[in-house]
């Protein structure tokens, strides 16, 4: 328990960050279930009391005006979507819109402030260990069908298809790399290890090559050390063992050939959104509107496939310049942290856009796998803005 505990918090302050730390553990565990979601809002409630009696957590949030002005800009793009319902015809669900923008305001606030503090490696592990548990359970019992059929069964607690999942595995081994950085230990990196098992046997091309890239893009490449080279040739045998004696290997491959065709799927899902948006491009169909049509191959198609897409369906033309204020924000705050040598910080948020970019809908939600594949990396990236910014 001392792990938990910062000194210089007072004792509601330092539950607020044990409640908001367990939360981030079980949601990425159990997604969209409402005891899990009941933790984030015990520890809102703690953060509002917190925040009242102006202690040390009001004043590192006052002081913290990288994260502020992220913040703002989430506030903004809240409203304006909370609005949107209006003229997508279902005005009695904006103070609904509101209220997901606030609590998206508050998971991004504690998040980056728990992230700033000496307890952040806690924070980091839980999150590391919600992901493992979940891949372990998804290997135990969905193996086969994760391999094969690339699903999972309906009982399985965590999202409800392979690339979400895949993108879970990803974030959790930067995590990972950024403990094993802060604390000077390659060990650390066995943490990425089921995370990284688990990502291979989705087969998930998109966040498999945004991962490398990022690495590619973000990491210094230099000398390293004996230690560190025996856990890269470790990873890379038990990577060449998984992929030789499992169909794991064959399967891949077959996907990366099946590329082309699946590309033609996307861009004819793609094509509707466009076409639906120029019913309404600059200002969208609103914020509860929902995709639903029949794809040229038979499959019902209720995802854009891009939160970008998503976003402009929902929002038009503003709200997707609106989104790009606040990510154009994010990529600020993450070069900052880039040349403060939060490398790592940079690469989960860079991982963020590209997965974005072919994966999910739209980001404005109760707690579910946007939380963890979104607003966390945001987070992250304005807690590492925030530590790498002069004075």
């Amino acid at each position: 328990m001392s792990m938990l505990l910062i000194k210089k918090y007072s004792r509601l302050e330092n539950v607020t960050l044990i409640m908001f730390t367990a939360f981030l553990f079980f949601s990425t565990l159990f997604c969209n279930v409402t005891k899990v979601n009941n933790l984030f809002h015990l520890s809102c409630g703690l953060l509002l009391l917190s925040l009242l009696f102006r202690g040390q957590l009001y004043r590192d949030a006052q002081q913290d005006r990288v994260t502020l002005r992220g913040l703002g800009l989430i506030a903004l793009m809240a409203v304006y979507f909370a609005l949107s319902n209006i003229w997508g015809g279902d005005a009695g669900e904006t103070i609904s819109t509101l209220t997901h923008g606030v609590y998206l305001i508050i998971f991004t606030l504690l998040g980056s402030l728990a992230l700033q503090n000496i307890s952040r490696h806690t924070l980091m592990v839980a999150a590391i260990a919600g992901v493992t548990v979940l891949s372990v359970f998804t290997i135990a019992t969905d193996a086969s069908k994760v391999i094969y059929l690339r699903k999972v069964s309906e009982f399985n607690p965590g999202p409800d298809n392979v690339i979400d999942l895949a993108g879970y595995c990803a974030i959790a081994i930067m995590l990972s790399m950024i403990i094993a950085r802060e604390r000077r230990r390659v060990g650390y990196l066995l943490l990425a290890v089921i995370p990284a098992v688990m990502l291979v046997m989705t087969q998930s091309r998109g966040p498999l090559l945004a991962l490398v890239l990022v690495m590619l893009a973000t990491l210094r490449w230099r000398r390293s050390t004996p230690r560190a080279m025996g856990f890269a040739v470790l990873l890379a045998l038990l990577a060449a063992l998984l992929l030789i004696f499992t169909p794991v290997g064959d399967l891949l491959l077959m996907r990366f050939e099946s590329l082309s065709n699946e590309s033609g799927l996307r861009l004819s899902i793609w094509h509707h959104v466009l076409a639906e948006v120029g019913l309404r491009p600059w200002l969208g169909l609103g914020f509860n509107h929902e995709l639903n049509f029949i794809n040229y191959d038979g499959t019902h198609i209720s995802t854009a496939h891009s939160v970008y897409l998503g976003t402009l369906y929902k929002g038009g033309v503003i709200g997707l310049a609106l989104l790009a204020l606040l990510l154009g924000y994010g990529l600020l705050c993450a070069l900052r942290a880039f040349r403060a040598g939060y490398r790592l910080e940079a690469a989960i948020y860079l991982f963020m856009l590209l997965f974005i970019a072919s994966q999910g809908m739209f980001m404005i939600s109760n707690p579910r796998e946007t939380w963890i594949l979104f607003w966390l990396p945001l987070a992250v990236v304005f807690s590492a803005g925030s530590r790498a910014a002069p004075g």
